[in-house]
C-alpha cells in the first residue's frame, strides 16, 4: 500500500463524515483528519513493523451496503445514519 492512503472517518465531536488520511511516522501509522467546524484530530493507530497492507486485509469496498430501512442497521456509518440526520 502506498501513503497517503486516504479514507472517510468522523469527526469525534459532531459525528459528521470527514475526509482522513493514514501517515506513516517512523514504524507507526497515524490517521489525520480534519473538520470543518472542530479542527484537527490525529491519532496512532498501528505501532511497529507489520505492514499496513497485512493490518488492513485488504481493499474495503466503497459502499458495501444500501440501506433499506431505517438505524440501526449495524452498518457502520453512512450519510442514511441517524446520528447524520
Amino acid at each position: 500500500m502506498s501513503f497517503p492512503k486516504r479514507t472517510r472517518s468522523l469527526c469525534p465531536v459532531c459525528m459528521k463524515p470527514v475526509d482522513a488520511v493514514y501517515q506513516p511516522e517512523e514504524r507507526d501509522i497515524f490517521l489525520e483528519k480534519q473538520c470543518p467546524e472542530h479542527g484537527r484530530f490525529r491519532t496512532i493507530v498501528w505501532r511497529g513493523p507489520l505492514s499496513l497492507d497485512e493490518w488492513s486485509g485488504g481493499e474495503i469496498p466503497e459502499h458495501p451496503f444500501t440501506p433499506s430501512s431505517r438505524c440501526p442497521l449495524d452498518c457502520g456509518a453512512c450519510e442514511a445514519h441517524e446520528a447524520f440526520g
